[in-house]
């Protein structure tokens, strides 16, 4: 089946805002999981494992491994609060390149945060970045997201 532009747009972007969803939810659960538990390192380990397993079927492994490391960083950094968007507009879309098995989406957005205790007011910030998914055996996953 092959999809028209705005159809492979609007994957690419249904898919990003899929990968964030999933690593929202890895980073609040190994929050509260750390609150409720003393093994923390445990804890991480198995976040991560959980991570990995809900973005294999539609991100490659590369992908995977940065949102992986994501998480390290905030876990060494001690960071344990993190913002994320409450919601993001999508100002334009273009496809970068396209052939038989491999998009590049360029999407140019705004993203709107929520005041916080830690992070202070409410705000909002321009991302500029461009999605890459691949074809796999009838499978369209994420190969990569690249922020410009």
């Amino acid at each position: 089946m092959k999809l028209d532009n705005s159809e492979l747009k609007l994957l690419a972007y249904q898919l990003k805002l899929q990968i964030r969803s999933t690593f929202k939810s890895a980073y609040q659960s190994w929050i509260n999981l750390s609150r409720i538990t003393e093994n923390n390192e445990e804890n991480f380990k198995q976040i991560t494992s959980v991570l990995d397993e809900n973005l294999s079927s539609f991100v490659a492994e590369e992908e995977i491994e940065e949102h992986i490391q994501k998480l390290r960083d905030i876990n060494k950094g001690g960071e344990k609060e993190v913002s994320f968007p409450t919601h993001e507009v999508v100002k334009t879309s273009k496809i970068e390149s396209q052939d038989n098995d491999k998009v590049e989406v360029r999407f140019n957005t705004t993203r709107y945060y929520p005041a916080t205790e830690w992070a202070g007011a409410a705000y909002n910030k321009d991302f500029n970045y461009v999605v890459t998914i691949v074809n796999e055996d009838y499978n369209w996953r994420v190969q990569e997201v690249n922020y410009k």
